[in-house]
């Protein structure tokens, strides 16, 4: 199996884990049926996403906090670059294949302006 394989099996058996602790938790005495309904549908959603072979995961940090070190460290390889200065600031998707590429797609200028509209919204 290659490691991709490995990572995914690895990936389900924690969500099947997790997924049955849940259901133990929500059996406690006191606990309100429901309070555990939304850990519920994320372990159903990484299932979902697995069946997929897409692994969505958000990896948030400072500047030079170790982003990079720990995806290439979660994916066991060197896939994204690391260095001095700011390397990886942008949103970076990774896909499984055959060859090492990268393919950049760049908003436009009224895409950025809109996003700037939307969040201007939530200052008073």
């Amino acid at each position: 199996m290659d490691r991709y394989s490995d990572f995914k099996n690895e990936l389900l058996q924690i969500r099947a884990d997790v997924s049955a602790l849940l259901e133990k938790a929500s059996g406690l005495p006191g606990a309100d049926s429901h309070s555990f309904d939304n850990w519920k549908k994320t372990c159903g959603d990484i299932e979902t996403q697995l069946s997929y072979e897409m692994i969505r995961a958000a990896v948030v940090g400072a500047i030079k906090s170790g982003k990079s070190t720990f995806v290439n460290s979660l994916l066991r390889g060197d896939y994204l670059k690391r260095g001095a200065g700011v390397v990886t600031s942008i949103v970076t998707r990774i896909h499984n294949g055959q060859s090492l590429t990268a393919t950049l797609y760049f908003k436009s200028w009224d895409d950025v302006n809109a996003e700037i509209e939307r969040a201007l919204v939530l200052f008073p």
